[in-house]
C-alpha cells in the first residue's frame, strides 16, 4: 500500500471515500469484516439485562466461568 501524503485534514478525510465501488471495492470491504470477525471472535458479549445473584460468592463464580482467561 502507498503512502500518501495530504496538506490538510480535509484532504485526507475526502480521500477515504470511494464514490464510484467497484466488485473489488466490496470484495475488499468483506474481506475486511471477514477478518475482523475471525479476530473479535474469541470476545464474549456481555449478558442483556440486570442478573439477580443470591451471594456474592455465586456472582463471582459465574464471572469466572463465563471469562476463563480473567486469572481467578
Amino acid at each position: 500500500m502507498p503512502v500518501i501524503k495530504y496538506r490538510s485534514f480535509e484532504e485526507a478525510q475526502k480521500a477515504m471515500w470511494c464514490f464510484w465501488p467497484t466488485g473489488e471495492y466490496y470484495r475488499k470491504l468483506a474481506d475486511l469484516f471477514e477478518f475482523s470477525n475471525q479476530i473479535f471472535s474469541h470476545f464474549q458479549r456481555p449478558l442483556p439485562g440486570i442478573l439477580k445473584y443470591k451471594s456474592f460468592d455465586q456472582s463471582s463464580r459465574l464471572s469466572i466461568d463465563q471469562n476463563p482467561k480473567s486469572g481467578n
